[in-house]
């Protein structure tokens, strides 16, 4: 195997090389970390790189080959995540070399399973906001490894370039509304956002604590499937997870599909789907059908912009709580769409924010209620492939052309994987999504395409040593404020207690109105007696 040979091994892969003697932990780290070196300059994936870290633990894990299911494995994590012994910054300026001193709990399974950490992963700031208009991250964002002016999608960015790069067997991310599945699709990955509930979150930045998943972006549902074995399990620190029995995911990937029953969403409202993005659904549709699976029609209960309104509200009002101290405390440091993002969730009234609550609860019903005709939907990712850095609008264009928000409102789990490649050789992305803690039977029908199709898997050609200011993004100049806007940022500062160059006029502006919008759009309660809502908590009676 050359050493780029090496850096592509998935994690099964990599287990049956351990197995034969081919390779150990110590040589799949050396690979790694020279790769790093080598390429990343030029995708900017890693925040921060502990090689003396992993080179120790794949010399302790080398006894562990064999025994513990991802010893010796490299992965790195999105830099949201905490770690005892690397910062943990969220490419912020305000957590600039914060170490916490404590592992979250995904870390500390995963090393717990013998699995090597390499280092930290980009994101946007925070791991939150359209981080792509004005570029003003503490570090400048990762690169799509397919085409380095391309955008690799986000927030998860340095996890999904990491891993289509080589620079890490599997990666976590986070996903509050497609975090995990956009950059996935992006990046020609396999990202799955498990069920709300079943992985602990305990040590993750939190972004909205009612939204927020985490979990695996690797190359194969088989690799996604042995690192969210490693994953799942109650854990008294976030409340949110539940003690369930965990299934044995990597054994039932062979189980197929035959007989199942699969919803395919190819009419959405108002999209327009590239004709790659088409075909490759098309293609996985065939695919299932020739394995046996019963395909048919399905479609979602409600137009897109619903459940967009109501993540607004929800994800606004959360973001804006989970960090106030530090808006309060440095928000001139902020990078402004950040900034925006949070100046908006302070404007977000409490009544809107309790009539979104209520509103998801009918929306998550409405997705749950197609599980009793169907066992799994499919359904594109994003609309089209990654767009160039250099044109802003089409970043935003290609974050909202997704149906990646769906599910993470409605909390059920949602595998992003490949479906080939555009005529630029660009990656194209469907979604299978499943019930409520139908992890198995989501990642089985990705096995039974990946299978099916049995394509080579394609490689990135990356010239290690590129330069990055070869493909400069595009960087919007501030829009100029109106007397009102100052008048609003001015009032703003006042009520908060903020000076008033800490808080772009146009952002409070926008940020109002924005949220003014989407509380108007959320419906209400049709009779004084309706209207009761509860903490959203995935129901177990799927199981």
């Amino acid at each position: 195997m050359t050493e780029e040979d090496i850096c592509y091994l998935g994690v099964a892969e990599a287990r049956r090389a351990f197995a034969d003697g081919r390779l150990t932990p110590v040589d799949l780290v050396e690979a790694t970390l020279a790769r790093i070196e080598a390429v990343d300059p030029l995708i900017g994936a890693y925040l921060h790189v502990d090689g003396d870290g992993a080179r120790e633990a794949a010399r302790a894990s080398s006894k562990r080959a064999g025994a513990a299911p991802l010893a010796g494995i490299p992965f790195a994590v999105k830099d949201n995540y905490a770690t005892a012994d690397l910062p943990t910054t969220a490419n912020a300026r305000l957590l600039a070399d914060h170490v916490t001193g404590f592992d979250a709990a995904a870390v500390a399974r995963l090393r717990a399973a013998g699995g090597v950490l390499t280092g930290k992963l980009n994101t946007w700031e925070y791991g939150t906001g359209l981080g792509v208009q004005f570029h003003d991250s503490a570090r400048p964002h990762a690169r799509n490894p397919w085409a380095p002016d391309h955008f690799p999608g986000g927030s998860s960015t340095g996890s999904a370039a990491a891993v289509a790069a080589g620079l890490a067997t599997y990666a976590l991310g986070s996903d509050t509304g497609g975090s995990i599945r956009v950059p996935a699709a992006a990046c020609g990955l396999h990202g799955l956002k498990p069920t709300y509930g079943l992985v602990s979150r305990h040590g993750v930045l939190p972004n909205s604590w009612s939204l927020d998943v985490i979990g695996p972006l690797a190359r194969s549902a088989r690799d996604c499937a042995l690192v969210l074995q490693a994953l799942v399990g109650a854990d008294a620190r976030d409340p949110a997870t539940m003690d369930i029995p965990t299934p044995d995911y990597d054994g039932a990937l062979s189980e197929g599909v035959a007989g199942l029953r699969i919803g395919v969403v190819r009419e959405i409202p108002g999209a327009v789907l590239a004709p790659a993005v088409a075909a490759g659904l098309e293609e996985l549709v065939s695919a299932l059908a020739d394995a046996g699976a019963r395909v048919v029609d399905a479609a979602l209960p409600e137009p897109l912009h619903s459940y967009r309104e109501a993540t607004v509200l929800i994800s606004g009002s959360e973001r804006a709580c989970a960090h106030e101290a530090d808006f309060h405390a440095g928000a001139a440091t902020i990078g402004r769409e950040v900034r925006e993002a949070l100046t908006m969730g302070m404007t977000i009234r409490a009544v809107d924010y309790v009539a979104a609550l209520r509103r998801r609860a009918e929306l998550a019903r409405g997705i749950d209620a197609l599980f009793e005709t169907c066992d799994a939907l499919v359904l594109p990712s994003t609309f089209g492939t990654a767009p160039s850095y250099r044109d802003a609008p089409s970043v935003r264009a290609y974050m909202a052309g997704s149906t990646t928000a769906v599910f993470s409102l409605s909390g059920h789990p949602a595998h992003a994987l490949p479906t080939g490649f555009d005529a630029a050789g660009l990656p194209t992305s469907a979604q299978i999504v499943g019930p409520y803690f139908g992890e198995a039977l989501v990642l089985r029908i990705a096995q039974a395409y990946e299978v099916a199709v049995a394509r080579t898997r394609r490689r990135p050609t990356i010239a290690a040593g590129g330069d990055p200011a070869l493909y400069p993004p595009i960087v919007l100049d501030p829009e100029p404020p109106s007397a009102d806007d100052e008048a609003l940022a001015a009032g703003f500062a006042g009520l908060h207690g903020l000076p008033l160059d800490a808080v772009d006029a146009p952002a409070w502006a926008r940020g109002l109105r924005r949220s003014a919008a989407a509380g108007a759009a959320v419906p209400r309660p049709a009779t004084r007696f309706e209207g009761a809502i509860a903490t959203f908590r995935a129901p177990l009676r799927r199981q």
